[in-house]
């Protein structure tokens, strides 16, 4: 995980994950285990800025950012939980929201599009964030949390069955789970 901090692959076209995403977890299973903060160290948080998709995201002021950030994890972590988002952070992030409308437009051929009305980068992560997580009566869960050790990323799982962000830390979660029972019995070998 260590050489992707600074490769950073996980960032994408959604915003909502690519700031989100912005903490490393020890062990995602065990809260308040150490994490690392891509957006407290100076080298981090650049390549993060050069990396994400928005620029007016990439440049809003760090104090906002980790704001932002903090009202983002806190719905997609009631999300991956299916408990209800906290309120203080459903009313921000309503209220972000409203900085950035969306109207809906009839094309000529008849179809319905949403269309995105001027507005500021956390608005439209805000607004995002409440679209991902959608409705905690939904059958699937829209966002997840990486169980593996050294990640706690959120993701949207392609399948119903996918438990982890990547094959990668599916490997990494398999290894460590052998080697602890390795470990507790040397003998079993």
């Amino acid at each position: 995980m260590q050489s992707d901090l600074f490769e950073m692959p996980w960032i994408d076209e959604n915003s909502v994950l690519a700031i989100a995403n912005t903490v490393v977890i020890d062990d995602p299973r065990q809260p308040g285990s150490g994490h690392i903060d891509l957006l407290a160290a100076g080298e981090t948080l650049a390549v993060w800025r050069q990396k994400v998709h928005d620029p007016q995201l990439a440049g809003m002021p760090l104090a906002e950012l980790v704001e932002l950030r903090g009202d983002v994890r806190s719905a997609l972590d009631a999300a991956d939980r299916a408990v209800p988002m906290p309120e203080e952070t459903r009313l921000r992030l309503n209220a972000l929201a409203a900085g950035a409308p969306l109207t809906f437009a009839v094309d000529r051929a008849g179809h319905l599009q949403a269309v995105e009305l001027t507005g500021d980068a956390a608005g439209r992560v805000a607004r995002e964030t409440l679209r991902t997580v959608g409705d905690p009566n939904a059958r699937t869960r829209l966002v997840r949390r990486c169980p593996a050790p050294g990640c706690g990323m959120f993701f949207m799982p392609g399948r119903r069955d996918q438990s982890w962000c990547t094959v990668r830390c599916g490997t990494r979660a398999r290894a460590t789970r052998l080697r602890q029972r390795t470990l507790q019995h040397p003998d079993a070998g």
